[in-house]
């Protein structure tokens, strides 16, 4: 028998075991007592689940963290990327294969999915401008803007064109706009 049969077997039991009780109404856990109120469980068992579990949490929490710093300062010391500890730290204390997942998980956390905007026909694409558009609805700005990005554009041209073949304008013998 497998072990994917055995934990389908073992399932199914638990859950007949289960049904039983509740059926029943008794306590599944020590099949002695009747199930508390609402509860799957009698009010011993209960108590004892909370206590039991919360003073292994509080245990088990202050181990696990010295455990974890002790390992994140030995690492450290070592050289050792602090998350994976096989490779070398590279420009800080992540390896970069660690470095490269975390920076995939940040982007991906701080970059949820938004809706593309949705710019109505006729009117200004920048926000809170709500001008009509010039040239007969078939723009894009109205006369303001227009103006601003033909500006730009202008400006973008001109240094693209300086960067490419060194030439500069009159005047500008500096090729940074000093005279």
């Amino acid at each position: 028998m497998t072990s994917e049969e055995r934990r389908a077997r073992n399932s199914e039991y638990l859950k007949q075991y289960y049904a039983d009780c509740a059926k029943e109404k008794i306590c599944p856990r020590c099949h002695k007592r009747k199930a508390f109120g609402r509860f799957r469980y009698c009010e011993y068992c209960l108590e004892y689940a909370q206590v039991s579990s919360g003073e292994y949490k509080d245990g088990h929490r202050e181990q696990t963290l010295g455990y974890l710093k002790d390992r994140y300062a030995k690492w450290k010391e070592a050289g050792l990327c602090v998350r994976c500890g096989k490779n070398p730290q590279a420009n800080g204390v992540l390896c970069l294969t660690c470095r490269f997942h975390q920076n995939l998980y940040q982007k991906a956390k701080a970059r949820p999915y938004r809706e593309p905007p949705v710019y109505t026909p006729g009117i200004c694409r920048i926000k809170g401008c709500g001008d009509p558009v010039c040239g007969g609805g078939k723009g894009l700005y109205c006369q303001y803007h227009y103006g601003m990005m033909a500006e730009r554009m202008a400006h973008a041209r001109q240094a693209a064109y300086e960067n490419r073949t060194g030439w500069h304008r009159p005047g500008d013998w500096m090729g940074k706009g000093q005279r």
